[in-house]
């Protein structure tokens, strides 16, 4: 936002408010009402009388040398940017929405991660039902083995108890006798080992398997979390990047600003650190009411860093006892850089400059009397003088104070400034309906919705025809077939020779192949999944903003895009404002065309904050307009409902509000004022007749000036 743009502020207010001798005067002098305890009596109206010289009378008066700038209530705003270079991927929250810590507030582009971590949990469940149906397999085999150790070892036991003593001349011929019975209980024996072998093999495998896959999906969602965006503290979003999916953003970009709205502060455009370190006094006026502030001083090397990573800098008040003041409310910052009072004052044209010193003519009892003086501060119409002449000295000037007919009494009121844009519908959350087959050669068939057009959910955008690899599946069923030859193989062999331990082998072997001819045909249904003619559909209700350039029958890949949807129910108004004049909490009237050309008006509240609180790549100069929930449907559902209607005509709004608005302030009529060298006088009326008196102007509409200071309700100022 700029400074305001009157005449007299264009080169900044260099005002030296003057406090006459006047009863009701707004500034408080020595004695504290008003009027200054030095020669209030000698202070008279010049009326020209023949023979004698035009004059006026050295004076005590109040001088001000002030600067007024435009500001705006607004929250502390913290903006947020992806860690590294990344493709913008969507909103986690949109603006006006809450947002706790931790919530994510920008997702970058996670389609090929998101894809790797499906295809990975995947292999994980795969290898887990594998692991438990081999390890059902092994455990099955064991309890097998050991059940035959345990009968052969009880059989072995009952031999052996019944044979003779080894020493005796029996025992090498009973020895050979249980040698077959020793030898098969062994080997089942060694069976039941190696079969527990097996087992913990099969175990620490799957283990060391499992382990490596966590920490590879680990290492994933490290990357996918790398690019998002998570909010550090409480807030409310109120501004966003207005980034399409897929863009590239730079690393260190802003893309969202998050703001406590709890705090209050004033922001202006930037003002010299200087005039804020020496200024004597600095306060907001909003609404008529005075509110104390603080400035946030920044160096050299801190505005040179905001410089470059802001594009334009503010200034930064912050507020005392400011909690009810509601956030986009305007007010204005007074900074008095010099305040002297009750200084002896004369018409600046009665000072002359000769050489390095200043004169002015005395007038007295018919003599004029060249005297030299000092001088300190001006403005427009009186010089402070600091030592030659006394208060109450008749000095030659050629100022002269008409009385005026027409005498009004100033009054409290208030000042509005218009709003009135053209605002469109905005659609910050949008998807691209892409190409979802993932196997074949696809084709597209036909394209069945056009740009602008509504949609509703299950609406087909696209038919596509997907021609599947023949080759492939041709190989796959040919495999599948020796497959099935080996297991019927299997099957016969198993049926005409019993072993038990052959047909252990062969049931093996068969749970082997119908393990592999069931993935060939996972593989068959996968290379199938997508052939023929294939409807792609709307996932919700919602406007079409864009669609793919190719033709009909033009080949397409897997993920390509297809059609741009943006939902309903994530809606805005994008309204220019590039001046700066909206910001958080303003409430807004939209007026618009409904469906059937009938003319509505509905309610918005700016959820955006002023461009003045963000970084050049946020303070787009645009704000954006929250649409009540009732009011939705029919405003997005305005425009003929045809598909070949214009975006323009679809989404064209008025939104209007009063901006710049300062109630309960002390009006002046601009005909009453006169403008000297920046500085605004008007000619108030006293019991002791009418002299000018200087105030500060705080701002203006077309026919009134509003008083910052300087000027009190109830004063009598001449029209005319």
């Amino acid at each position: 936002m700029g400074r305001m743009n009157w005449n007299h502020f264009k080169r900044g207010i260099s005002i030296l408010l003057v406090v006459g001798l006047l009863s009701g005067c707004g500034i408080t002098s020595a004695n504290g009402n008003g009027v200054s305890d030095k020669n209030e009596a000698d202070e008279e109206l010049i009326d020209p009388v023949v023979g004698i010289p035009a004059y006026d009378v050295a004076a005590y008066r109040t001088l001000y040398d002030a600067e007024v700038y435009p500001t705006l209530v607004c929250p502390a705003v913290e903006e947020y940017t992806y860690e590294t270079e990344q493709a913008f991927g969507s909103y986690g929250k949109l603006p006006g929405e809450a947002v706790e810590t931790g919530d994510v507030l920008l997702y970058g582009n996670t389609e090929d991660i998101d894809e790797q971590i499906e295809e990975l949990n995947k292999s994980i469940r795969e290898e887990e039902v594998a692991y438990g149906e081999d390890l059902a397999d092994y455990t099955q085999d064991l309890a097998e083995a050991k059940e035959k150790e345990g009968l052969l070892g009880t059989d072995l036991n009952a031999i052996l108890a019944n044979g003779p003593e080894p020493e005796s001349s029996a025992y090498e011929g009973f020895a050979k006798m249980v040698m077959p019975q020793e030898g098969a209980y062994k080997k089942a024996a060694l069976s039941s080992r190696r079969i527990e072998q097996q087992i913990k093999e099969l175990r620490e495998t799957y283990e060391l398997t499992a382990a490596h896959n966590q920490k590879l999906l680990e290492l994933l969602e490290k990357d996918r979390n790398d690019v998002v965006v998570k909010a550090d503290s409480p807030g409310n979003v109120v501004a966003a990047g207005l980034y399409a999916a897929g863009s590239a953003i730079a690393q260190g970009t802003s893309v969202m600003a998050v703001a406590d709205l709890n705090t209050r502060q004033f922001q202006t455009e930037f003002i010299d650190q200087s005039i804020l370190k020496r200024a004597q006094d600095i306060y907001a006026l909003v609404d008529g009411v005075r509110y104390e502030v603080t400035p946030e001083i920044i160096d050299k090397t801190q505005y040179q860093r905001l410089q470059a990573q802001n594009g334009v800098v503010y200034t930064t008040f912050h507020v005392e006892n400011g909690e009810d003041l509601p956030l986009g409310q305007y007010g204005v910052i007074v900074i008095v850089a010099e305040m002297k009072e009750d200084v002896l004052c004369v018409p600046t044209d009665a000072v002359k400059k000769e050489g390095s010193a200043y004169y002015v003519n005395v007038y007295d009892n018919g003599d004029t009397i060249h005297t030299e003086v000092k001088i300190g501060m001006r403005d427009g119409l009186y010089t402070e003088i600091l030592t030659g002449i006394a208060s109450g000295d008749k000095v030659l000037s050629d100022q002269s104070v008409p009385t005026g007919k027409t005498v009004e009494k100033l009054k409290k009121g208030s000042i509005t400034g218009e709003f009135s844009e053209t605002g469109f519908l905005f659609y910050p959350c949008s998807e691209w309906i892409k190409n979802p087959a993932k196997t074949g050669t696809c084709y597209l068939k036909e394209l069945c919705v056009s740009d602008y057009e509504q949609v509703e959910k299950g609406q087909v955008l696209a038919r596509i025809e997907v021609i599947p690899d023949t080759v492939e599946i041709g190989r796959l069923e040919r495999k599948i077939q020796r497959e099935k030859e080996r297991l019927a193989q299997l099957e016969e062999e198993k049926s005409k020779d019993y072993s038990e331990k052959i047909n252990y082998t062969r049931e093996r072997a068969i749970r082997a192949r119908n393990k592999s001819i069931t993935k060939l045909n996972e593989q068959i249904d996968k290379l199938q999944q997508y052939a023929g003619i294939q409807e792609i559909t709307a996932p919700g209700a919602g406007i079409v903003m864009a669609t793919t350039e190719r033709e009909e029958g033009d080949l397409i890949e897997n993920k390509e895009a297809l059609a741009e949807l943006c939902s309903f129910s994530q809606c805005y108004i994008l309204v220019e404002d590039g001046d700066g004049r909206l910001s958080y909490g303003n409430e807004v009237t939209i007026t618009y065309k409904d469906a059937v050309s009938m003319k509505q008006t509905a309610r918005g509240r700016v959820v955006s904050v002023n461009q003045m609180s963000l970084s050049s790549e946020l303070a787009i100069g645009y704000a954006l307009v929250a649409i009540e929930p009732e009011d939705l449907e029919s405003m997005v559902m305005s425009g003929s409902g045809k598909k070949n209607d214009s975006g323009w005509y679809r989404t064209r709004f008025t939104v209007e509000t009063t901006v710049r608005a300062m109630e309960n302030v002390v009006l002046v009529p601009k005909t009453a004022v006169k403008e000297v060298n920046g500085s605004c006088y008007v000619r108030v009326k006293s019991k002791e007749g009418v002299s000018y008196r200087s105030f500060i102007p705080g701002g203006a509409d077309l026919a009134n000036y509003w008083v910052a200071e300087g000027l009190t309700e109830g004063m009598e100022i001449c029209l005319d």
